[in-house]
């Protein structure tokens, strides 16, 4: 179901799916869904970035680069081609 608040300078539209997931698209054109699960998935001009329940915050930019940033503080930055550049707790 689509929703639309003309009201609402801040987001254009949000949409609510049957599985209960919410996806609401900003003026700016930043897309974030919201899953039942309580996982957060935001879509930028410049990357991607998906929230986890546990604090794991996972970055995909448009170059293909990667970053994990866990919640224990942890970051893990891979490239496109899926090489490790930065393990923050590598020995």
């Amino acid at each position: 179901m689509r929703y639309f608040d003309p009201k609402n300078d801040h987001i254009r539209e949000e949409w609510r799916f049957p599985d209960g997931a919410a996806l609401t698209v900003s003026a700016s054109g930043e897309q974030r869904i919201v899953f039942p699960n309580g996982q957060i998935e935001v879509h930028a001009k410049d990357h991607k970035r998906r929230e986890f329940p546990d604090g794991t915050i996972k970055l995909v930019y448009n170059d293909g680069t990667s970053e994990t940033r866990y919640a224990s503080g942890r970051v893990r930055i891979k490239d496109k081609h899926g090489n490790l550049i930065l393990d923050s707790s590598a020995s």
